[in-house]
């Protein structure tokens, strides 16, 4: 399909929040994040329960803005809150931000923006271990989910939900294999309209 033909598409969805994700196990007998067994989930915690957004119920304040009335380094701080809430309410380990793998999250959400596309293989061909390994990261495990989004489609909090509503992005999200995270963020959408597009690289 040509890139025209794959702006268009993109626009035609513009209403629904898109979502993506891959997993792998790197080390010798690993299982994928998908195919882990989960701790238990109490489904009062889930949606719409649980408590992502800021305010009086103590979660996670600028949750509910989109990423452009935010610093890049405020948005990344404030979804890894929310993600790292979802993970505490299951007694899992917060995930600890890691320079290497934003910077792989960073450019990989940068360049769908720009060319518009929405992927985990880029145009150019680089799959997500190639983008982590230039990127300096070197690790047993890794998954990455993609989220974008138009206007508030495009909060910390509206993605995260997301994530969580998916089985095979929570399963990323909610993994106790991962320790690690790095966080991108683009200010539009692929598809071309002010919202946000979301790159989470997890890893161990």
């Amino acid at each position: 399909m040509s890139r025209a033909g794959s702006r268009a598409r993109l626009r035609s969805r513009i209403a629904i929040p898109a979502i993506a994700a891959c997993s792998a196990a790197l080390a010798l007998g690993g299982a994928p994040a998908s195919a882990l067994t989960l701790p238990p989930i109490d489904p009062g915690s889930v949606l719409p329960g649980l408590p992502l957004g800021g305010g009086k119920s103590g979660g996670c304040p600028g949750a509910k803005r989109v990423p452009a009335g935010m610093t890049h380094r405020r948005a990344r701080a404030v979804i890894l809150c929310a993600i790292n809430r979802a993970r505490k309410a299951r007694g899992l380990p917060a995930l600890r931000p890691i320079r290497t793998l934003r910077v792989a999250a960073g450019r990989h959400a940068y360049d769908m923006a720009r060319h518009h596309y929405f992927a985990h293989v880029s145009l150019g061909g680089s799959g997500v271990l190639s983008r982590l390994h230039r990127a300096g990261w070197s690790g047993s495990a890794y998954g990455e989910a993609l989220a974008w989004g138009c206007g508030r489609r495009a909060s910390p909090r509206a993605t995260v939900r997301s994530w969580l509503d998916s089985p095979v992005h929570r399963a990323i999200l909610l993994s106790p294999l991962y320790r690690l995270a790095g966080i991108g963020i683009a200010d539009r959408a692929p598809g071309g309209c002010r919202g946000g597009t979301w790159v989470l690289d997890a890893g161990r």
